[in-house]
């Protein structure tokens, strides 16, 4: 559902989906795409739901909430900038990554 600005991804359990799931939030956040992610209990740690992404716990959640948003372009937008705003002002911006990569490497 890109054209839509809502991106949603499953199979985040355990460390490995986890970790391969917030690095997709990271991409796609970046872009100013809302997420909607399988709900787990580390990552609503991470993520404040229903601000920065969305979760969903089961199918029929997930589909309430991509009807919810596609009759509620506001509140996709609401979320696009919350995310995106935190991902600018916790520094994990490409370009914020790459000065850490340099002052590591020129240490």
């Amino acid at each position: 559902m890109l054209n839509n600005k809502i991106a949603a991804v499953t199979g985040a359990r355990g460390m490995t989906g986890e970790l391969i799931v917030f690095n997709l939030i990271k991409e796609f956040v970046s872009g100013k795409t809302m997420m909607m992610v399988e709900w787990t209990e580390d990552l609503s740690r991470l993520f404040k739901e229903g601000q920065e992404v969305d979760f969903f716990r089961n199918k029929i959640e997930l589909l309430q909430k991509v009807n919810y948003y596609l009759t509620n372009k506001e509140g996709i937008k609401w979320i696009d900038e919350k995310g995106y705003s935190r991902l600018i002002n916790d520094n994990h911006e490409v370009n914020d990554r790459c000065e850490t990569i340099l002052e590591i490497y020129e240490q």
